[in-house]
């Protein structure tokens, strides 16, 4: 989390009030990358962490408009290398509606805050 949080202060200029509920997504996400990623790095070709976008741009993720602000309705990451764990961050993914992590390497049990997402 705090790697996410210096990433989010120090390298991305796109969101600089902490205070949005904006940031919270792009935190969300930004923690699930840096928590699941590996050497391989399946980010490059996804375009995740890219500073120039809003995150409902990077790849594999697809987003509704809710009261005007774009919202992770769905991750769709499969068969890309993924390793580690789902952090409970997750969570913050109010509106996540599916979330397919199938065919990689995963492990641990789901975090708590899995059952806060009454849409999934």
């Amino acid at each position: 989390q705090s790697n996410a949080l210096l990433w989010l202060a120090n390298t991305d200029q796109s969101t600089r009030d902490f205070d949005q509920p904006m940031f919270a997504q792009r935190y969300a996400l930004t923690v699930f990358y840096l928590s699941t990623s590996t050497l391989g790095d399946w980010v490059d070709s996804m375009d995740w962490l890219n500073t120039r976008l809003h995150e409902c741009d990077w790849g594999l993720i697809t987003c509704d408009i809710i009261a005007k602000e774009r919202r992770v309705r769905e991750i769709r990451i499969i068969q890309h290398g993924l390793q580690g764990s789902l952090p409970p961050e997750i969570g913050i993914l109010t509106h996540l509606k599916q979330l397919a992590l199938n065919g990689n390497g995963l492990e641990g049990s789901l975090p708590n805050a899995v059952g806060s997402l009454t849409s999934l």
